[in-house]
């Protein structure tokens, strides 16, 4: 950990990025209301930011994985970047996203998980990936270090159980209109992309500093 005179040093990115996503976490419900309701549609601009995101987290550990090689924590990094892909399929609708039916006035339809090109065999490449990234979970990653050796990133954690509590009530109609919603749901999980982006780059920062 590193301190002075007793006070952890936080670099002042990780600072920043900490404020500007609580700006974003209390701005949630009133964009809600002045965003066009198209923005939350499935595939729509907020889906495809959210993949964007995602992406940049997959390339980002991607990268830290070939940098590390020969760390203690070089496999891990590999894990994460999976699980930044498994997220990247959820979002794509793991290949529904592509293959869009028509257009209505309330929003684009696409075709079912089982009208999907060789979709069975897509379920059994998914479940794998799934198994394979949770085994990783399980058998790469440092929770010793990353729970006992780092300073816990609390704001983050906290923002994510928010970013979460919008996303469920928005999912399910709770409180808000349907469209209010759905809109709400959409920048609820960019909020907790974004923080996953941060969280990866924090611990990053610390496990490179304690092999340094």
């Amino acid at each position: 950990m590193l301190e002075v005179s007793g006070k952890r040093i936080t670099p002042l990115y990780f600072d920043i990025a900490k404020h500007l996503c609580i700006i974003f976490a209390i701005l949630i419900i009133p964009l809600s209301l002045i965003l066009p309701e198209k923005l939350s549609w499935e595939n729509g601009f907020l889906e495809n930011l959210q993949v964007f995101i995602l992406s940049v987290g997959f390339l980002t550990s991607f990268i830290f994985y070939k940098q590390s090689y020969g760390d203690e924590i070089h496999s891990m990094w590999l894990t994460v970047s999976g699980l930044f892909l498994l997220l990247i399929g959820r979002e794509l609708s793991w290949g529904r996203a592509f293959f869009q039916t028509k257009m209505t006035e309330n929003r684009p339809e696409f075709i079912s998980m089982d009208q999907l090109p060789y979709y069975l065999l897509m379920d059994i490449v998914i479940a794998f990936f799934v198994a394979v990234v949770g085994v990783g979970v399980l058998s790469t990653i440092s929770w010793r270090k990353i729970f006992f050796e780092i300073p816990f990133p609390k704001a983050y954690i906290t923002l994510v159980f928010i970013g979460t509590i919008f996303t469920i009530a928005g999912d399910h109609g709770w409180i808000f209109p349907k469209a209010q919603g759905e809109t709400i749901e959409e920048l609820g999980e960019l909020l907790i992309y974004f923080l996953l982006n941060e969280i990866n780059l924090y611990y990053h920062y610390y496990l490179k500093k304690r092999e340094s």
